[in-house]
């Protein structure tokens, strides 16, 4: 067809960083040439910024996802016939190969370990003082990056890794907006500035984050202060949409004071750069510079691989034009069989969280109330322990899963209309909300933040110095 840019990610290089593919004059294929070790390497296509599998290579499913699979054998007959055995499913050590593996092992906890490098081989060569370790140097830092990850697929249903110890990696997702992950140390500050010429650092790190990995965050300031860059922080929670969703009015409006559109760069980062920071920038974007939101998120997508919570920008959006005050709602099911424990998951609370249902003595339903303001909240019920979803309630799939959704509208019918619109697939900002958001964002950059109260409208009301940000209080304790 007609599409202009042709790259790929993963391989070697990971699902953050998007390699140019040329065209061969011979064959008018769009090609690159890597050199890859042995193994199995997960990759997709990007066309013109839309991400896309080829069915000319292997393919297989991540989730919703569709990836292709390229499977390196070492060019000796023998060591391909090894490596393609032990990387099957039912593939495991022979006896001779456990005892040359333990060897190997004992070799590398009294040395120090180089990378492993493209000539080097373990099993298949049989001169063992020659076993160079495929690890990293430091596994501390490797386990805390894999039980982060985990973690985080868990909590944001995605398949996404982040490895703590690749250092830091970005994209640039407008000429003067980088997204990417947490600086390491007072050199990343050089490297932001000179590289890619940053000139504010926007961070939704909370001091637990940065604890988790070592993260002395007094030497990147102070390295900030030397260099003329300016350090922000408005803490977030990790994987908590709904303190994100709390949170981005102000998160927001401080980004905003800190960074003048055109001027300069801002780098907004949280841990990994795929979850806080990208949906920060989304609203920024959306709120701020003029782009409909499904247009910003694919451009933001399009340009790093990441997973913005964009339901939370809708339903924080929603917060500011309608009354967010919040809606008593029951929620249950019809007790069956001989189950004896009935439990519920989501809403308000989290995946993490369940809470116990109780028997409505008049329906013998089980039940739990809430207080919850208007918005979307995905939930499951658990029966004696297996988790399941109702069709008393509308569903929808999440990969290969099937939970319940539960919408929760404004007391006030208009208010509904409006806030259903705008949590709606296609719902956007009409030109007169899109100024007064504007002028929201603009008063709470200049004015110090309350939390969110249950009770609490933004644009609803018609006197906007009555606006209340969903938010901490004190942002100098944040600074």
């Amino acid at each position: 067809g007609t599409a202009k840019q042709f790259q790929i990610a993963g391989l070697d290089v990971g699902w953050h960083t998007l390699l140019d593919l040329e065209e061969n004059p011979k064959t008018h294929r769009m090609e690159v040439t890597r050199q890859l070790m042995p193994g199995s390497y997960p990759f997709k296509f990007i066309v013109d910024g839309t991400w896309c599998a080829s069915f000319e290579y292997p393919t297989y499913k991540d989730g919703i996802n569709i990836n292709n699979m390229l499977t390196v054998l070492p060019a000796d007959s023998k060591d391909g016939m090894v490596r393609q055995r032990l990387l099957s499913a039912t593939g495991d050590l022979l006896p001779d190969e456990r005892v040359k593996v333990g060897h190997i092992i004992a070799d590398l906890s009294s040395q120090d370990a180089e990378p492993l490098g493209p000539s080097s081989s373990l099993l298949a060569s049989t001169d063992e003082s020659q076993h160079l370790p495929a690890v990293l140097a430091d596994a501390s830092v490797d386990e805390l990056s894999s039980e982060y990850t985990e973690e985080m697929q868990a909590k944001m249903g995605t398949s996404l890794t982040y490895r703590h110890e690749d250092g830091i990696n970005y994209n640039f997702i407008m000429p003067d907006l980088i997204v990417g992950s947490c600086l390491q140390g007072p050199e990343d500050v050089d490297r932001l500035a000179q590289e890619a010429g940053v000139t504010t650092v926007f961070s939704l790190q909370e001091d637990c984050d940065m604890e988790y990995f070592g993260i002395d965050i007094a030497a990147i300031k102070q390295r900030c202060r030397e260099v003329g860059v300016q350090h922000v922080r408005f803490p977030v929670r990790d994987f908590d949409p709904l303190d994100l969703r709390l949170k981005l009015p102000k998160a927001v409006a401080r980004l905003a004071k800190a960074h003048e559109a055109g001027e300069g760069v801002a780098y907004i980062h949280c841990t990994a750069g795929l979850g806080r920071a990208p949906a920060t920038a989304l609203a920024y974007m959306y709120w701020l510079r003029d782009w409909k939101l499904q247009a910003a998120y694919d451009k933001l997508t399009g340009a790093r691989a990441c997973s913005p919570r964009i339901e939370a920008i809708r339903a924080a959006t929603g917060d500011l034009l309608t009354d967010n005050s919040p809606v008593e709602l029951t929620i249950g099911l019809r007790r069956r069989g001989t189950a004896k424990q009935f439990q519920i998951a989501g809403l308000d609370v989290g995946w993490h969280t369940l809470l116990d249902l109780e028997e409505n003595p008049k329906t013998h339903r089980m039940e739990v109330t809430r207080q919850l303001m208007p918005g979307s909240y995905p939930f499951k019920f658990i029966v004696d322990g297996t988790w399941c979803a109702s069709f008393e309630y509308p569903t929808y799939k999440d990969g290969i899963n099937i939970n319940n959704m539960l919408t929760v509208l404004p007391a006030d019918s208009k208010d509904g209309m409006v806030r259903q619109r705008l949590l709606s697939a296609t719902g956007d900002l009409l030109p007169d909300e899109r100024v007064k958001v504007g002028h929201i964002i603009a008063d709470l950059s200049s004015q110090d933040a309350e939390p969110l109260g249950p009770s609490s409208s933004l644009l609803a009301s018609t006197d906007e110095s009555q606006h209340l940000p969903a938010v901490l209080a004190d942002a100098s304790v944040d600074e």
